[in-house]
C-alpha cells in the first residue's frame, strides 16, 4: 500500500511534463 502512495506524486508529474506549453 506504501508503493502506491510514493507513486501518487510521480504520476502528477507525468500528465504534467507531457502537456508542453504552447511557445512556438
Amino acid at each position: 500500500m506504501q508503493s502506491a502512495n510514493h507513486r501518487t506524486p510521480n504520476y502528477r508529474q507525468v500528465p504534467e511534463y507531457q502537456h508542453p506549453t504552447p511557445q512556438g
